[in-house]
């Protein structure tokens, strides 16, 4: 949305674009699949320096959008921007698609979008997940040429989590007139010998206390071994460091990717693409100097989240529930064993209301919750309790219903209704299993076919 505000804010400069309806941008429709009722078409064409052709689709309803596309001097695709009006941006439901599905739409919607780069592209890759249907995947390619990184150079897709579309791309890409080969280059052990003897590694403060940091405009000539540098930083050095320079060195060559790469430079009045060695950018380069952990730029602990799977599960009825949810980041058991049959305790399973919903739930401490008591903390974290109480208001259909606590009545049947809890048989007052409180927070939040 910040990026949509920001082309629309860039259209309307007025004096630095003049109207481009004379041009043909039918193979930039084509490409983009403008909806049939985004009949309002406007354009500009930026005459700045580097020239840009901002295209504009809209809606003349309230069931329209705007889709706003930005293209080079070439007709390349640079950016692309949709919003539909009054659309639907989801809640607490999970997406019915994961991490992995939204890489696939991303790749497609490139390789239309964007044939140019789209053979250079390499995707960064993350641990699969599934997010929730008020969020984007965000999915980010490098460009790589002789099957090196060009870090400088990305394009970045964000795949809305409701719909399943493409609603935001950005591409920043450098026209080169030279590309350093890729042979004769040093060894990387030669290489980051080189990078610490001739740039090395900077004490910098961070918040949460001391830091190794990089220079991040130095890198290593990968074929002279000289410095590139960019420009100078400065930086202080109060307080007294644990970890050497040496071992702090270290530590980044084996978290952050030490690589051979290609930078755009400017040599002899046009621009290359120059092999050197330096750390790949995904990474945070900073290593705290008491502990020696990874950290972010502002201290605080850095983590690669690990392949997320339980080892107990393949057999279990409730395995498709169990893994949605762990890849949702909505369970607070982190065993490697699930142990599904084991009793969920009142704070635990507020812990899940928590992590599913954002709510706070009523009930806490160490005794098991019953099936009842989970059901109730569920419907109020659903946001039915003003009603859920009303006496003498509702019925269930449990041939065990009587043993119903009276003044839960009313939550059973909600979730009855939503179809959260179902069978013949309630038992409300066993307890709970971690299999049980995962299955009724799916119920509460997958978004099943049937709901399409």
């Amino acid at each position: 949305m910040k990026k949509l505000i920001a082309i629309l804010i860039a259209v309307l400069i007025v004096n630095l674009c003049a109207f481009a309806d004379t041009f043909d941008f039918s193979d930039i429709e084509d490409k983009v699949d403008v909806p049939d009722n985004y009949t309002v078409f406007t354009s500009w064409h930026d005459i700045a320096e580097d020239v840009n052709y901002i295209l504009s689709w809209s809606g003349d309803d309230s069931d329209g959008g705007v889709l706003t596309v930005v293209a080079d001097s070439q007709m390349r695709i640079k950016s692309y921007s949709k919003y539909e009006y009054g659309k639907y941006m989801g809640n607490n439901k999970l997406s019915s698609i994961d991490y992995n599905g939204a890489v696939t739409i991303a790749t497609e919607f490139v390789k239309k979008l964007a044939p140019e780069f789209y053979d250079k592209l390499v995707i960064v890759k993350q641990n699969n997940f599934i997010a929730r249907n008020n969020e984007n995947y965000d999915i980010l390619f490098y460009r790589y040429e002789n099957n090196i990184p060009c870090y400088s150079d990305y394009v970045t897709v964000s795949v809305d989590a409701y719909t399943k579309e493409p609603v935001e791309y950005s591409a920043h890409w450098t026209d080169c007139e030279r590309i350093s080969p890729s042979y004769r280059t040093m060894a990387e052990s030669k290489a980051s010998q080189l990078y610490f003897e001739n740039i090395g590694v900077l004490l910098t403060e961070s918040p949460a206390g001391l830091l190794y940091s990089i220079d991040k405009d130095k890198y290593i000539n990968a074929y002279t071994g000289k410095v590139i540098s960019f420009n100078e930083t400065g930086y202080s050095t109060e307080g007294e460091a644990v970890l050497t320079s040496e071992d702090a060195f270290g530590l980044m060559l084996k978290n952050c990717n030490f690589t051979l790469q290609y930078i755009p430079l400017i040599s002899n009045d046009r621009m290359e693409f120059r092999a050197v060695y330096g750390f790949d950018p995904t990474y945070p380069v900073n290593i705290d100097a008491t502990t020696g952990q990874l950290c972010t730029d502002n201290g605080q602990p850095y983590r690669i989240a690990p392949s997320k799977k339980y080892k107990d599960i393949d057999r279990s009825s409730s395995k498709k529930q169990i893994e949605t949810l762990l890849l949702a980041g909505i369970t607070p058991f982190t065993e490697e064993n699930f142990n599904a049959d084991s009793f969920v305790t009142k704070t635990e399973f507020a812990q899940m209301i928590y992590l599913a919903f954002g709510k706070i739930a009523t009930v806490y401490g160490d005794d098991f919750i019953t099936h009842e008591q989970a059901i109730e903390q569920l419907v109020n974290a659903l946001g039915y309790g003003e009603i859920a109480y009303l006496p003498d208001t509702y019925r269930v259909d449990f041939v065990d219903g009587e043993h119903i606590s009276k003044d839960l009545v009313g939550c059973v049947s909600i979730a009855q209704g939503l179809e959260i809890i179902r069978g013949n048989a309630f038992m409300p007052k066993s307890n709970s299993t971690r299999a049980y409180c995962t299955e009724i927070i799916y119920n509460a939040i997958a978004e099943r076919t049937e709901n399409k």
